[in-house]
């Protein structure tokens, strides 16, 4: 056996060797910059795009079978950015009412494989996930916006990273990237769309998260 094949193999055992010493753990957010939540409105005459990087989450993750993952993800509402400020404040006040519901939330139940319409975890596909390689999944959950809850279902990307395997060695813990983006009805969280920007904001948005977490200890 060549030289360049026993060190393809090393690399092989190394991420594997990786993976399964994680096991079951918790991933958090720790402030990473590059978390955001944004919604899309394209409407008849203006497309108008909110962001925040206000987001948190906390999930209980096994990365060699996501499928029993469970966890939260927090996004606050009052943060929410649209580019003009009175557009903000109408927004905020009149349509989210932040002042009585200042954050969105989505508990996570279920983690399938694309397809995958298994009721419990034990008849579910297996998702492991392999270090650097993107994984689509479907999840699902209760979302709840402006005090009202709907059980909703999204795809999803996952992508591992184990501790320090990033080309500076400095991912700090076992590392998840995660994405998603799904569409949201306005009217069915009890969202009245403005009637001096009726015209100007769509009936459905685009809502897209993502964000970073990994397991290194709480403080």
């Amino acid at each position: 056996m060549g030289r360049h094949q026993i060190l393809c193999l090393a690399n092989v055992g190394l991420c594997a060797l990786s993976l399964s010493s994680v096991e079951a753990a918790t991933f958090a957010t720790h402030g990473d910059s590059r978390n955001r939540a944004e919604f899309l409105s394209k409407a008849t005459l203006e497309t108008i795009t909110g962001k925040t990087r206000a987001v948190t989450a906390q999930f209980e993750v096994d990365p060699a079978d996501v499928s029993n993952a469970t966890g939260t993800v927090t996004v606050d509402l009052k943060t929410l950015d649209t580019g003009i400020d009175m557009r903000n404040k109408h927004m905020r006040e009149n349509q989210l009412e932040t002042d009585q519901y200042p954050t969105a939330s989505f508990a996570l139940k279920t983690v399938r494989a694309p397809g995958d319409t298994s009721a419990s975890a034990d008849s579910a596909t297996k998702l492991t996930l392999t270090a650097g390689q993107p994984t689509k999944v479907t999840v699902a959950g209760t979302l709840t916006i402006h005090g009202v809850a709907h059980e909703i279902t999204a795809p999803a990307t996952v992508t591992y990273a184990p501790a320090g395997s990033d080309a500076k060695g400095k991912i700090p813990g076992n590392q998840l990237h995660l994405q998603t983006s799904f569409p949201l009805k306005l009217a069915d969280y009890s969202i009245v769309r403005p009637e001096f920007l009726f015209m100007k904001v769509a009936e459905e948005l685009t809502i897209t998260i993502d964000m970073f977490v990994d397991d290194r200890p709480q403080k």
